[in-house]
């Protein structure tokens, strides 16, 4: 017997649209964190601006806290690649390329 095939959405499989959603919760969590703070950042809110329900929020992180953290994970990768790129700049002097 084979397996069944996993089940399509708008042409999308489980996995993506579970990362579709993750990704938006990152980018609202981005956006309320900085608008609304640690305190006003809550999730119900952050969950409103993705407009996901709770049930996705879970699916993600297990916390308020994780996904904060994972917010300021992602801020880092992204100083330190541009740190880097410009590192590694073949044109200008390394101060000022730093």
């Amino acid at each position: 017997m084979t397996p069944p095939t996993p089940r399509r959405y708008a042409g999308l499989s489980g996995d993506q649209r579970a990362a579709l959603r993750r990704e938006s919760l990152l980018e609202a969590g981005l956006e309320v964190f900085s608008a609304a703070g640690n305190r006003g950042a809550t999730m119900t809110a952050i969950c409103a601006h993705a407009k996901l329900t709770e049930r996705y929020f879970y699916e993600s992180f297990t916390s308020r806290d994780e996904l904060l953290q994972k917010v300021l994970d992602g801020i880092a990768d992204e100083i330190r690649g541009a740190g880097l790129s410009a590192l590694r700049a073949s044109t200008g002097t390394l101060e000022q390329r730093v």
